[in-house]
């Protein structure tokens, strides 16, 4: 029991309260630190979904030759883009198509940010091109 005289905080109960506020701001630092990460993340996915869209509308009408292609946007994410004939299995084919694989690359770590695949109709043997 305490004197009258002796009022305050003992040395172990302010420790106490600094060991918990201390644990308490290291949580509430980790979790504002991974919502910072997930918001870059879904930065960065929504402006590959953006370029993607981009390059698939130019390019689904453009040469049908296998080819691969690259560039970097306005936004500073680079892009590369390969088209390549897709076997159907069936030699003479009435049909023919292409598979077109677009890689955007993420600026912050180089890595791929998303991968996208497409595959297009390119001709019907008697009909003409496809639309």
């Amino acid at each position: 029991m305490r004197s009258e005289d002796n009022i305050g905080f003992s040395l172990l109960e302010v420790l106490v309260a600094f060991v918990i506020l201390s644990a308490a701001l290291v949580a509430a630092n980790q979790s504002l630190s991974y919502s910072f990460r997930s918001f870059a993340s879904a930065k960065t996915a929504r402006a590959a979904d953006r370029v993607a869209e981009e390059i698939f509308a130019e390019r689904l009408l453009l040469s049908n030759q296998p080819s691969e292609e690259e560039g970097v946007t306005s936004s500073g994410l680079k892009w590369n883009l390969k088209r390549e004939p897709l076997s159907l299995g069936r030699e003479n084919s009435e049909i023919t198509a292409e598979k077109l694989i677009l890689d955007v690359i993420s600026q912050a770590d180089g890595r791929a940010a998303r991968r996208y695949v497409s595959y297009g109709l390119v001709q019907s043997r008697g009909t003409g091109d496809a639309p």
